[in-house]
């Protein structure tokens, strides 16, 4: 771009431009990407969610924006990409936008559904206080027919009409009265089944976040782009099922992961990842501090703590009913074949990507999906602890040898299908 300036005695300022790029680049468009949830990578606390759209880009500086995304940002794990190599990315802006209501549309949509049940409470409890006060007339009416001093409310010529209106009226009072009442419990019921349901999704947040970034093109393209923001509402643990066949002697160890999450915006459909990676772990080396060893006497070992720190796997008193996680949902495996996760890793690190897409409603509710399973040839061995218990323990011993280890977790014992 040139510029001319020309400056005269007079008190005024003549400045004029002369362009050599098209007007558009120069003043660059909003170009505003509708971008749904790809995939998502979990960790054992939170998780980066990856949205990506199709944006057509003209050539020039121009600003695409992100909107939408939840208030809990970390802006510091905040990327932005294109894919495609004639496209730059500059600077990238993080803005918190007020909404005028909360932003999750499930969460907006029970609290309407909690206000309009409110609402149909209050029609209700004014008919209740209706036909109430028609039964306090009708009542009035019945102990004091002779009205005032001057002329009587109920006649012989009018008795029987006016029985038979107070009747009436005072039985479609009743009648309305009764059915309200129902009608109350049946709304009662429904409003605290929707507070429920809104307890497990709720957020409050009237903020969501918008991201500005700056694109460079050298000519018009449609591309992919893609951002990915870290959510801190989201987790993932391990959940073991250990089944021991004693008459082949054989044990199978599958391995699944549950994820909850309530990060205030659903994953429908999308590529999940659970990883052992930890963007949050301080790496810093310990600093250790003095110990001072002394020698003191130990104390006798109690009988029955002792039996409950016993590490035995399987009891060989009667084994009780299947029992499962607290709270943990089924899984639920479609085909003839169970469907393992695809494990990648390295020394530090292990990534288990579910082999299909899948959903996961922010409803902190939790959702377990497999990931392997080993089997080994196992060596069956009773133990008695006499001075502690007269039930032996059978122990299945077994040698693992897998690259990755068996890390902490909830473990379900299953003997002989049990």
């Amino acid at each position: 771009m040139r510029n001319r300036v020309s400056a005269y005695s007079a008190p005024w300022l003549l400045v004029t431009w002369t362009s050599t790029v098209p007007f558009a680049s120069v003043m660059g468009a909003e170009l505003v990407a509708d971008a749904r949830i790809d995939h998502v990578t979990v960790y054992r606390q939170g998780a980066m969610v990856t949205r990506v759209a199709d944006v057509s880009i003209p050539a020039g500086t121009h600003r695409l924006v992100f909107r939408g995304l939840p208030a809990g940002v970390d802006p510091q794990t905040l990327q932005v990409s294109v894919g495609n190599v004639g496209v730059q990315v500059g600077g990238i802006d993080v803005a918190r936008i007020n909404e005028s209501n909360f932003v999750s549309e499930p969460e907006r949509e029970l609290r309407r559904r909690i206000e309009e049940a409110g609402d149909r409470q209050e029609v209700l409890k004014d008919e209740v206080a209706t036909a109430q006060s028609q039964l306090t007339l009708l009542n009035s009416l019945a102990t004091n027919p002779a009205g005032g001093s001057n002329k009587a409310v109920v006649d012989a010529a009018n008795l029987m009409t006016v029985l038979g209106a107070m009747a009436n009226g005072e039985s479609a009072a009743r009648k309305r009265i009764r059915e309200a009442n129902l009608q109350l419990r049946v709304i009662d019921r429904q409003s605290e089944q929707l507070k429920a349901d809104l307890a497990k999704i709720a957020t409050t947040s009237k903020q969501s976040t918008e991201v500005r970034a700056t694109v460079i093109a050298n000519a018009a393209v449609t591309t992919g782009v893609a951002v990915s923001y870290k959510v801190a509402n989201a987790q993932w643990y391990w959940i073991y099922q250990a089944r021991l066949d004693t008459a082949k002697k054989h044990l199978v160890l599958e391995r699944q992961g549950a994820v909850t999450q309530g990060s205030g915006e659903d994953w429908k459909n999308v590529e999940l990842t659970l990883t052992t990676s930890m963007p949050a772990e301080n790496l810093g080396t310990p600093v250790l501090g003095s110990l001072f060893v002394d020698l003191v006497t130990p104390e006798p070992v109690n009988a029955s703590a002792a039996g409950k720190r016993s590490l035995s796997m399987f009891a060989a008193a009667p084994a009780p009913a299947p029992s499962s996680a607290a709270g943990l949902e089924d899984v639920i495996v479609t085909g003839q074949r169970r469907q393992n996760a695809t494990t990648t890793s390295t020394d530090y690190i292990a990534d288990y990507r579910v082999p299909s897409r899948v959903s996961l409603l922010a409803d902190r509710q939790p959702r377990v999906f497999p990931i392997g399973e080993n089997a080994f040839d196992v060596d069956l061995v009773v133990r008695v602890v006499p001075s502690v218990d007269h039930a032996g323990h059978l122990e299945a011993v077994f040698k693992y040898s897998d690259s990755l280890p068996i890390e902490a977790g909830q473990l379900q014992l299953y003997r002989d299908g049990a």
